[in-house]
């Protein structure tokens, strides 16, 4: 390799940017705020119509999830109503903590 792409030339540039801690932690700082402004300051980008497809699929499987009736039912995987296998999902990736977070959450607040 030749040129500005050689690992050489790549380390000495990003050893100038990072010479020193203290301009490490503005860069960082400033990197994330960039990033907290661009997701947290009323921005909605899908307008909420869960456009990306992992937020779509998310909200279709919570919307089938339902209580068990006994804590027993919860424990037994091949029952539970909480488990998204046995709601006609046969991939489900995801972990399912935050979804029955969600689920617990919306289910105290009525939504």
């Amino acid at each position: 390799m030749t040129g500005a792409f050689h690992p050489r030339v790549w380390a000495a540039r990003a050893s100038g940017i990072f010479s020193s801690r203290p301009r490490t932690r503005r860069l960082l700082l400033i990197l994330f705020a960039v990033g907290a402004l661009l997701r947290f300051v009323s921005l909605r980008w899908d307008e909420g119509h869960h456009l990306h497809p992992d937020e779509r699929f998310i909200s279709m499987v919570e919307e089938k999830l339902s209580m068990p009736d006994r804590l027993s039912d919860y424990f037994d995987s091949s029952r539970s109503s909480l488990d998204p296998y046995n709601r006609g999902y046969g991939s489900f990736v995801y972990g399912t903590l935050p979804v029955l977070i969600a689920k617990a959450v919306g289910r105290v607040f009525g939504l």
